[in-house]
């Protein structure tokens, strides 16, 4: 079992929005350009899974099959930067909070996995795993143009990690774990002027890398 949590990390993103007005499809033609600022305000990982046993391939390496449930909450706030009107190229500063955008994404997923068991200073383990029943459910709040999105999709997630380990001395050991996840999702859009409309058709992809590095101390 995994949980984890991260906060805080300030990063700069790009926004292609839709201005909406006062129309019965709520959506113009004029498009705009936002880059900001923005801040993981928190991120919670649960990852909860059972595996079949290490199964040994051959005398250096064994391998576990496993089935698991992840999920990943999180919340990430957007401020300070440059509004650009692609029909004129005029640009508007924007000052202070702009949006906070919230989702849970909901990852039953399969997968297997490979370590190596030689008796060396270093060792690795290799994971791969796969969910065709992903599910996402997020809220975008714009400050900037006082609305509120609600999204509902789901689509399939590939998550991949490797670990590596290396034997310092006999009581400490380097750890380096490297992960990938991507998502790629389809589903309805509603905002909050248009609730009790037609939805529109709504997609969305998450793709994410992370490192870590720590020093282990073996007892």
């Amino acid at each position: 079992m995994e949980i984890s949590l991260t906060t805080k990390i300030d990063s700069e993103e790009e926004d292609f929005t839709q201005d909406i007005y006062n129309q019965p499809t709520g959506l113009q033609n004029k498009d705009f350009n936002t880059v900001l600022k923005s801040r993981v305000d928190s991120f919670y990982t649960i990852d909860l899974n059972v595996n079949s046993g290490w199964q040994q391939i051959s005398d250096s390496y064994a391998y576990t099959v496993y089935v698991g449930y992840r999920r990943d909450d999180y919340s990430i706030d957007a401020y300070d930067g440059l509004r650009t009107d692609l029909a004129d190229n005029s640009k508007t500063p924007i000052s202070g909070e702009f949006r906070s955008y919230q989702a849970v994404y909901s990852i039953p997923y399969i997968g297997a996995a490979v370590r190596s068991d030689q008796d060396k200073a270093w060792r690795f383990k290799t994971s791969l795993y796969y969910s065709p029943l992903t599910d996402l459910e997020d809220e975008n709040k714009d400050f900037y143009q006082d609305r509120i999105s609600e999204g509902s999709a789901d689509g399939n997630s590939i998550l991949a990690e490797a670990d590596f380990y290396y034997d310092i001395t006999t009581s400490f050991t380097l750890n380096l774990k490297l992960k990938y996840n991507k998502s790629d999702l389809e589903g309805k859009l509603k905002y909050d002027e248009y609730l009790n409309s037609a939805a529109n058709d709504y997609s969305s992809e998450n793709e994410f890398y992370q490192y870590d590095i720590g020093i282990g101390f073996n007892f």
